[in-house]
């Protein structure tokens, strides 16, 4: 009974704090394990970068032609820069949202059907995209001849190809004692990096068509945004980093290693010491032998 309470006593003790020299020695004890662990969580984070597949994001940016031709409550032009300028950003706040709505996907879809359906190369079927998208079709806000967008398409071809989830639209600026310069980006993710450009295009495409549409305030978004002639530039990242998975895995990897010891730690009731034995025995130890392995 004494024994088991000087056990437990041993524990908190162990429990309540271990110095600076107890660590060394009990990371010296089990280098080994810790390699081991930890190597082993790396060569699990190597094999998962290696076997899983990128992700590819195409981003499309678009050339702004600003001009804005804002007018106040009584219909008179507003020529203060600031207020012009918050005009500006109103209407792009609402183009992001347009963008990311099921409208614009659902007809990003349909036209991405035309294109798989076309057998012509991506950039023969924007050129001809482009070319029947007249100046009368977009003042007209009409549908592009042979182009049509119907209900019953956009119900068919719903989410197949560009959704909520892989898409996204964000703008930034900056700005110099001359003018306010706006950074609008459309991008789509996929598992391809063909796709991703494919889809990326032609979702800026039908974000052009749909602003055109559904957002007319007067003559003051009269040609704001022209997506349309976007054709080149449209980069493409992964998100694929080998590097930094085996790092993390090698972090965690350690940690759990250094968890796995510090219980080892808790639990090993043998005598490790002079001091422990004195606790255990409730006497004082004369002598002892540091190693039975050396003694002959």
């Amino acid at each position: 009974m004494d024994n088991e309470q000087s056990l437990n006593s041993q524990n908190a003790e162990k429990s309540s704090g271990i110095s600076l020299v107890d660590i060394l020695y009990i990371l010296r004890a089990h280098i080994l394990l810790i390699v081991i662990i930890t190597l082993l969580f790396a060569a699990g984070g190597f094999l998962y970068a290696k076997n899983k597949k990128p992700v590819y994001t195409a981003s499309v940016p678009v050339q702004f032609n600003v001009q804005i031709n804002a007018v106040d409550e009584y219909g008179n032009p507003i020529v203060d820069q600031v207020a012009s300028t918050n005009y500006l950003f109103a209407y792009l706040d609402t183009a992001v949202d347009v963008c990311k709505s099921g409208d614009v996907l659902d007809r990003a879809n349909v036209y991405y059907h035309f294109y798989t359906e076309s057998g012509k190369t991506l950039d023969e079927f924007v050129a001809e995209l482009n070319a029947a998208y007249t100046d009368e079709v977009k003042e007209a806000r009409a549908e592009i001849p042979e182009y049509e967008i119907t209900e019953e398409l956009m119900a068919t071809y719903r989410n197949k190809w560009l959704n909520a989830n892989n898409i996204g639209t964000t703008y930034s600026s900056s700005k110099d004692s001359k003018e306010t310069v706006i950074y609008f980006r459309l991008w789509v993710k996929d598992v391809s990096a063909t796709d991703a450009k494919a889809m990326a295009r032609i979702y800026a495409f039908a974000a052009d068509v749909a602003l055109n549409q559904f957002l007319n305030f007067g003559t003051a978004t009269a040609g704001l945004i022209d997506l349309a002639g976007v054709s080149s530039g449209v980069s493409v990242s992964t998100n694929a980093a080998t590097k930094k998975t085996v790092i993390i895995a090698f972090v965690l990897g350690l940690i759990v290693s250094l968890a796995v010891v510090y219980i080892i730690y808790l639990i090993d009731n043998t005598v490790k010491s002079k001091e422990q034995l004195e606790t255990l025995a409730g006497a004082n130890v004369i002598a002892y032998i540091e190693d039975v392995a050396e003694v002959k």
